[in-house]
């Protein structure tokens, strides 16, 4: 027989995003394919860009990205520069130093 303990705090109330949706089947953008999902997804994570329905013609409008992306001669290489000051939610295991999204 197997017992197993363990500790849990309640969760920070800033940090609790409360939803009245039906049951959701993930987070993770890649892999979303309902309805449910992609709204608790939308308002968790921000985008490279979003829609400018009010433009003339809708167009893309950068968000986090700090312009139109650069594309290969090819088209096989897409490249997005980061916004500056953008940076990656805290965690422990990189003991309280901010990380930044960089561009590669």
């Amino acid at each position: 027989m197997l017992f197993v303990s363990f500790s849990a705090g309640a969760a920070d109330p800033i940090k609790v995003l409360r939803v009245a949706l039906n049951d959701i089947e993930t987070l993770d953008p890649q892999q979303y394919n309902d309805s449910p999902s992609f709204d608790v997804i939308s308002a968790i994570f921000e985008g490279l860009y979003e829609w400018d329905y009010l433009a003339t013609s809708p167009t893309l409008s950068p968000v986090t990205a700090a312009g139109p992306p650069q594309i290969s001669a090819d088209a096989l290489t897409w490249t997005v520069k980061i916004k500056p000051g953008i940076f990656f939610t805290d965690d422990p295991a990189f003991k309280g130093h901010r990380r930044h999204a960089r561009s590669r």
